[in-house]
């Protein structure tokens, strides 16, 4: 049965610089991918209780305020990574997303942030060389890691399905000023649209950072009379906003109005009516973001790992 000595015998590592990697412990550049070649030629099995790790691995959210609590998403992708984390024997740091210093750590997990904050922390993290993962993110920059849902192909598949019940104008409301992952959402609606030959009109389309908000574009639409059949809010919380604005006004829903959201969060479920959205499995992408930050601690030469999770359309009662 082979050795810890036969590994560093092989690889010409020290035998401390193994016991290191084989106690879950960060080892970069050559000596990581040596010890991994030797352990192959070996066919070196570690016994699972070495396989611990003894590593820091930070997470960087919207903590510090109320939208934690406040979103059951976020909430879910937290008890995802922190499961995930902890039983491999990672030690957890949570730090809000304003705090501007960012302590060493073995790895960090990014979720739930405003565009501009997440584009400072990048730079900072691949200037000091630290790797990281984005969770409910898809950043086409090279070099950056991510776990997401296909949030283009829902806000597709949702959008068709609405035209398919026959509605031509469809008013929506996202926040891709803000938020990144909204542009592949508006993307995926657009898209649609013009694969059925149907326009997009810009006062159809609410996007947040503006003078105005949505509560008081929401109220021109009707005040005005603007002719539209159907409502996509981007986010559940959006289209739970509509859904109460034009309800206490006397319009039913889905007779006046049809309704689709994006989460697959708890409250659309007890809307009246039920929310007809696409489900994002919030948890499992927070426990694949906690996996992938350790594929990437212990493979240094990897340039990224990017994985799509699957969403699922909860068709209910609300379109």
């Amino acid at each position: 049965m082979p050795t810890i000595d036969d590994i560093v015998k092989i690889s010409g590592v020290s035998k401390s610089t193994v016991n290191r990697f084989l106690a879950g412990q960060t080892v970069r550049g050559d000596n990581a991918k040596k010890i991994k070649n030797a352990m192959k030629e070996l066919n070196y099995r570690p016994d699972k209780i070495v396989g611990k790790r003894n590593c820091t691995i930070e997470i960087i959210g919207p903590t510090g305020s109320t939208r934690l609590p406040g979103f059951q998403g976020y909430s879910e992708m937290m008890l995802g990574m922190i499961n995930t984390l902890e039983k491999e024997g990672a030690t957890v740091l949570i730090q809000p997303a304003n705090t501007k210093y960012i302590p060493r750590a073995d790895g960090i997990i990014i979720f739930g942030l405003v565009t501009s904050r997440e584009d400072e922390i990048i730079e900072t993290l691949k200037s000091r060389n630290i790797p990281f993962v984005m969770a409910y993110r898809e950043i086409e920059k090279s070099g950056i890691s991510y776990v997401t849902c296909d949030n283009y192909l829902a806000a597709y598949e949702l959008t068709e399905r609405l035209i398919k019940k026959g509605h031509k104008k469809i008013a929506v409301w996202g926040d891709s000023k803000q938020k990144r992952n909204t542009i592949p959402k508006i993307r995926g609606f657009r898209d649609c649209m013009a694969a059925h030959n149907l326009q997009v009109p810009s006062y159809l389309v609410f996007e947040e950072g503006g003078t105005e908000t949505g509560e008081r574009w929401m109220q021109r639409l009707l005040d005005d009379k603007i002719d539209f059949t159907a409502f996509f809010g981007l986010t559940d919380q959006a289209a739970i906003t509509f859904m109460d604005y034009v309800q206490e006004r006397g319009y039913k829903i889905p007779d006046d109005f049809a309704v689709v959201g994006m989460d697959g969060v708890a409250t659309g479920f007890y809307t009246k009516p039920k929310l007809t959205t696409a489900a994002i499995p919030f948890r499992e992408i927070g426990k694949k973001s906690a996996e992938t930050i350790f594929e990437l601690i212990d493979n240094p030469d990897t340039v990224s790992i990017r994985r799509y999770l699957k969403y699922e359309i909860e068709a209910r009662e609300s379109d």
